[in-house]
Protein backbone atom coordinates (compact mmCIF):
# COMPACT_ATOMS: atom_id res chain seq x y z
CA UNK A 1 0.00 0.00 0.00
CA UNK A 2 1.32 3.33 -1.25
CA UNK A 3 0.81 6.13 1.73
CA UNK A 4 2.56 9.14 -0.38
CA UNK A 5 3.10 10.07 -3.66
CA UNK A 6 6.24 11.35 -2.89
CA UNK A 7 9.10 10.24 -0.40
CA UNK A 8 8.24 11.92 3.05
CA UNK A 9 11.34 12.41 5.26
CA UNK A 10 10.23 12.39 8.72
CA UNK A 11 13.44 12.77 10.98
CA UNK A 12 15.54 16.35 10.38
CA UNK A 13 19.49 15.86 10.14
CA UNK A 14 21.13 16.30 13.76
CA UNK A 15 23.07 19.72 14.00
CA UNK A 16 26.19 17.87 13.87
CA UNK A 17 25.96 18.11 10.01
CA UNK A 18 26.57 21.85 9.98
CA UNK A 19 29.78 23.15 8.57
CA UNK A 20 30.30 19.50 7.24
CA UNK A 21 30.17 17.56 4.00
CA UNK A 22 28.04 14.55 4.31
CA UNK A 23 27.39 11.23 2.70
CA UNK A 24 23.86 9.75 2.20
CA UNK A 25 23.34 6.22 1.46
CA UNK A 26 20.78 4.42 0.24
CA UNK A 27 20.40 0.94 -1.03
CA UNK A 28 18.29 1.59 -4.04
CA UNK A 29 17.54 5.09 -6.04
CA UNK A 30 14.13 4.28 -7.74
CA UNK A 31 12.64 7.58 -8.87
CA UNK A 32 16.01 9.29 -6.68
CA UNK A 33 13.33 11.64 -4.78
CA UNK A 34 14.27 9.87 -1.57
CA UNK A 35 17.83 11.20 -1.81
CA UNK A 36 17.03 14.68 -3.01
CA UNK A 37 14.71 14.77 0.00
CA UNK A 38 17.18 14.29 2.24
CA UNK A 39 20.10 16.07 0.39
CA UNK A 40 18.25 19.16 0.38
CA UNK A 41 17.32 18.43 4.00
CA UNK A 42 20.82 18.37 5.29
CA UNK A 43 22.08 21.00 2.92
CA UNK A 44 18.87 23.23 4.61
CA UNK A 45 20.82 22.27 8.03
CA UNK A 46 24.08 23.54 7.00
CA UNK A 47 26.12 20.45 5.48
CA UNK A 48 28.93 22.54 3.04
CA UNK A 49 27.73 19.60 0.77
CA UNK A 50 26.42 16.39 0.10
CA UNK A 51 27.25 13.36 -1.52
CA UNK A 52 24.44 10.94 -2.21
CA UNK A 53 25.15 6.64 -3.23
CA UNK A 54 23.44 3.57 -3.68
CA UNK A 55 23.72 0.30 -4.32
CA UNK A 56 21.41 0.02 -7.55
CA UNK A 57 19.81 3.17 -8.89
CA UNK A 58 16.99 2.63 -11.98
CA UNK A 59 18.04 4.17 -15.17
CA UNK A 60 14.87 6.68 -14.56
CA UNK A 61 16.24 7.74 -11.37
CA UNK A 62 15.95 11.78 -11.59
CA UNK A 63 18.09 12.88 -9.77
CA UNK A 64 20.72 10.16 -10.34
CA UNK A 65 22.88 9.42 -6.88
CA UNK A 66 26.06 10.64 -7.27
CA UNK A 67 28.05 7.45 -6.69
CA UNK A 68 25.88 4.37 -7.94
CA UNK A 69 27.21 0.32 -7.72
CA UNK A 70 25.18 -0.61 -10.12
CA UNK A 71 22.49 0.57 -12.70
CA UNK A 72 19.55 -1.87 -13.35
CA UNK A 73 16.13 -1.83 -14.51
CA UNK A 74 14.94 -5.35 -12.93
CA UNK A 75 13.28 -5.34 -9.86
CA UNK A 76 15.89 -5.77 -7.20
CA UNK A 77 14.87 -7.94 -3.84
CA UNK A 78 17.44 -7.86 -1.34
CA UNK A 79 17.64 -9.96 1.93
CA UNK A 80 16.80 -7.44 4.24
CA UNK A 81 13.54 -5.98 2.59
CA UNK A 82 12.02 -9.23 2.21
CA UNK A 83 9.74 -9.17 5.26
CA UNK A 84 8.55 -6.38 7.44
CA UNK A 85 7.38 -5.76 11.07
CA UNK A 86 3.72 -4.77 11.04
CA UNK A 87 0.84 -4.99 13.43
CA UNK A 88 3.22 -6.68 16.11
CA UNK A 89 4.19 -9.59 13.79
CA UNK A 90 6.61 -10.10 11.22
CA UNK A 91 5.73 -11.36 7.60
CA UNK A 92 6.04 -10.76 3.84
CA UNK A 93 6.52 -7.51 2.55
CA UNK A 94 3.31 -6.54 1.18
CA UNK A 95 4.89 -3.74 -1.61
CA UNK A 96 7.11 -6.48 -2.67
CA UNK A 97 4.48 -9.00 -2.99
CA UNK A 98 2.50 -6.68 -5.35
CA UNK A 99 5.64 -6.45 -7.43
CA UNK A 100 6.50 -9.47 -7.68
CA UNK A 101 2.91 -10.72 -8.65
CA UNK A 102 3.08 -7.66 -11.14
CA UNK A 103 6.27 -8.95 -12.20
CA UNK A 104 4.87 -12.65 -12.94
CA UNK A 105 1.72 -11.13 -14.44
CA UNK A 106 3.76 -9.51 -16.84
CA UNK A 107 5.84 -12.54 -17.93
CA UNK A 108 3.09 -14.65 -18.58
CA UNK A 109 1.55 -12.77 -21.54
Amino acid sequence: MVRFSHPVWRTPPTVDVAGRPVAVFDEIADSGESLDVVRRATLDAGATCVVTACLVSHSWADPRPDVVALTSDELIIFPWGRRVYRDGTWGPDPELEDALRLQQHGSSR
